[in-house]
């Protein structure tokens, strides 16, 4: 199958090295979509529900030093081979899933977040190089489709566990399968990462102190236009990680948020380039949050909508922001600085969700949670020229 959509996007006119990463880096997502969004609901089924909210976070939480990481690892032993631990690390992460025990799920979370924050950011590099910079809108929109067609593996999960357990006598057996499958993705992703072609390192950076280690391999204004970004993925990871136990729609409009999601980044992916696409995808996401307060099933439509063109517009917008601006050398950190933003978001975002979300209703998280989130994101779009990446000599 990963041969077929290969070839397909080898007609396309991409290079090899960004087929390879479209198609490793989406069984990246697939793995975190299939294990992460039905957790919840295994929490539930094994009576430990009150730790849903630790065992969320802890994952995200090491997927941003894992992402922070990926920049230096991949300038020292390359962006082929620190994918590669990544993904090994994740399917060993994975297998801690099939444990009854609270404290291995935790561990196995950790490594797994730690793996997942480095490979997806050291895969993901890979779709710079050789590019030209009138192909780099191109290849981000077709990163970005690729990423959000990939979640359709976490409502497929959830339903299917949902509806296992309740025929299936032995829930082991269900959970067993659900992990062997997670980690037949991360051995896919290796085969697929080992037929590209190594490539030559970096020169090792030397620094003398910490500040000129940061100076030399931390690009501050890719830093700081990503975490401008922080605020979106707190809300959207809230709204898709627990929305399924919160409404009784909620595993349909989760569907059809990553479906339209799919056709939002290939869409926006067209205009990257446009100075009001960023605020234009926030001020929609501001919006989608009175839909889902809102609560009917008519609302939440309208707010899987919005959410899906918001976020995958402002994912391609920022991403081309940052990397149609930067020579090549600065390109790994700007990738590692939108990972690491990403995955605070997502952090935050699970935390918050479980802890908060556990004790109260819906339309409260939202109201009181969320929204002050998304609303900051949007404010902070509107001087967003004044933030523009810059060059910085070599």
């Amino acid at each position: 199958m990963y041969r077929v959509i290969e070839w397909i996007l080898r007609i396309k006119g991409y290079p090899r090295n960004v087929a390879v990463s479209v198609l490793a880096t989406s069984l990246v997502v697939v793995n975190q979509a299939l294990l992460s969004m039905p957790l919840p609901l295994v929490l539930e089924l094994q009576g430990i529900k009150e730790h849903t909210g630790v065992v969320m976070a802890v994952f995200a939480v090491a997927a941003v030093i894992g992402s922070f990481l990926a920049g230096t690892q991949s300038i020292l032993f390359g962006a082929r081979s620190t994918g590669l631990l990544g993904l090994v690390l994740m399917g060993v992460g994975s297998i801690g899933y099939a444990f009854d025990s609270l404290t291995v799920l935790i561990i196995a979370r950790v490594i797994q977040g730690y793996a997942f924050g480095l490979s997806l950011a050291a895969i993901g590099m890979l779709q710079w190089v050789g590019v030209s910079k009138p192909e780099q809108g191109r290849a981000t929109a077709a990163v970005s489709a690729a990423n959000a067609f990939s979640w359709f593996a976490g409502p497929i999960s959830f339903w299917l566990i949902s509806e296992l357990t309740n025929v299936v006598a032995d829930n082991r057996l269900v959970y067993s399968v659900w992990v062997a499958v997670g980690l037949m993705t991360m051995l896919l992703a290796i085969r697929i990462l080992l037929s590209l072609e190594s490539r030559p390192k970096q020169s090792k950076v030397h620094a003398r102190t910490v500040r000129e280690w940061v100076a030399k391999n931390i690009h501050g204004p890719s830093y700081a236009t990503s975490l401008l970004n922080v605020g979106m993925v707190v809300f959207y990871w809230q709204y898709m990680s627990y929305m399924p136990m919160y409404s009784s729609y909620g595993k349909d409009i989760i569907f059809l948020t990553v479906a339209l999601s799919v056709i939002a980044a290939l869409v926006t992916g067209r205009f990257a380039d446009s100075r009001h696409l960023i605020l234009l995808s926030r001020v929609t996401m501001v919006l989608s949050v009175f839909f889902v307060i809102h609560g009917e099933f008519w609302s939440l439509v309208v707010a899987a909508i919005l959410m899906s063109f918001g976020y995958r517009a402002n994912w391609n917008g920022t991403v081309q922001k940052m990397q149609s601006q930067l020579p090549e050398h600065l390109k790994a950190n700007a990738t590692s600085a939108w990972q690491t933003s990403l995955n605070i978001g997502n952090a935050i975002g699970f935390w918050i969700g479980g802890s908060v979300g556990s004790a109260t209703n819906y339309t409260s998280q939202m109201w009181w949670f969320a929204l002050p989130f998304v609303v900051c994101s949007a404010l902070v779009a509107l001087p967003w020229k004044n933030c523009s990446i810059r060059r910085r000599p070599r």
